[in-house]
């Protein structure tokens, strides 16, 4: 990550800081860092699912003594039994390669399908209308104002959470189709408090400029496909051969048959704790650079709207947050803590 030093700092108290324009942005690496556990997923399922049906324990064949050669005669001829398992093998590999492929674009596919609905969802969730047009034309202009200022063209449609009471902001939508959601007491906000109202809207207008607002939701539309196709499939597989060996041991244990303990506690209990550790694990690795990814951009837009003049009153705000945050933010916060924030401006 990229550092800055802020110019208001005096030679004694020479501190690093965020730095916007490095490259690539740390909200990028930690993004690139989602996409490649997701694909880790995949190949953990497919080999999960080639287990279960035995195709691991194929054996790879080579061409190696695939033609023999009668040393009376001359002749060549193809030896049908290693041209069987040649034939297996490829067939193998290349199924191993297919659903792989397929893993990965069902996960893809399904979180391309959530991220394109989440306008809608977020709209129908908030009870979002339009702005109705030729209201309030001085609440309108201030806000074409900051879009100029910070250079967003065209401008995100206003939609308003009607009733709300609130006094924030929230931009979602796709690249040159953005929305920006308002609490229905922003045009109050804007005449008694002008300033704290620029920050807000320059701190949302910030991730539009940043480039965030798609890779955000992608990841959580990314991260609800991936509680779906990783947690379901291995529970399942989970439940289904805890179920198998049960009733296994029971009839055996009905006829006075071999229980197979030795078999149940070395063999398929550390297979179960094993197959279900791994893919914890990858759930755990996934929703902790999603948690990160969701922080990071949080201080980028606040660096942005500090850029463009309102760092004195983003600072006031989080000072106020810090003051009365009595949430712990751990690894897994999906929103980073008031004072670091402060911290990470000053």
């Amino acid at each position: 990550m990229g550092t800055r030093e802020h110019p208001d700092m005096t030679q004694q108290h020479r501190v690093t800081r965020l730095n916007p324009y490095a490259f690539p942005p740390e909200t990028n690496v930690r993004f690139a860092l989602l996409l490649a556990a997701a694909v880790a997923l995949a190949l953990n399922l497919t080999l999960l699912t080639f287990g279960q049906i035995g195709l691991l324990d194929v054996t790879l064949a080579s061409p190696d003594g695939l033609l023999l050669v009668d040393e009376a005669t001359g002749q060549v001829e193809i030896d049908r039994v290693r041209l069987g398992e040649l034939q297996t093998s490829v067939f193998a590999g290349w199924l191993i390669i297919g659903l792989s492929c397929a893993y990965g674009l069902a996960l893809f596919g399904a979180a391309w399908l959530i991220h394109r609905r989440h306008p809608r969802r977020i709209a129908r969730r908030k009870g979002l209308d339009p702005w109705p047009e030729g209201r309030d034309p001085d609440f309108i202009s201030a806000l074409a104002d900051l879009c100029r200022r910070a250079g967003v063209d065209p401008p995100p449609d206003i939609l308003v959470a009607t009733g709300s009471g609130l006094t924030d902001g929230q931009v979602f939508g796709f690249r040159r189709r953005y929305s920006l959601r308002l609490g229905s007491r922003m045009p109050l906000l804007m005449r008694k408090r002008p300033e704290k109202f620029r920050a807000v809207i320059l701190h949302e207008l910030g991730h539009i400029v940043n480039g965030d607002v798609a890779r955000t939701y992608f990841t959580q539309a990314l991260w609800i496909t991936v509680l779906i196709v990783a947690v379901l499939p291995v529970t399942a597989f989970i439940v289904y051969n805890v179920t198998d060996a049960t009733l296994l041991r029971l009839n055996a244990l009905a006829s006075g048959g071999d229980l197979q303990l030795e078999r149940l506690f070395f063999v398929n209990i550390p297979i179960w704790l094993l197959i279900g550790g791994q893919f914890t694990l990858i759930v755990l690795i996934v929703g902790l650079i999603r948690a990160g990814l969701l922080r990071e951009r949080e201080m980028y837009a606040d660096w942005r709207a500090a850029l463009w003049g309102a760092r004195t009153t983003i600072a006031g705000i989080l000072q106020a947050h810090a003051s009365h945050d009595e949430e712990r933010h751990g690894p897994f916060s999906l929103h980073p803590d008031p004072a670091a924030r402060l911290e990470t401006l000053r």
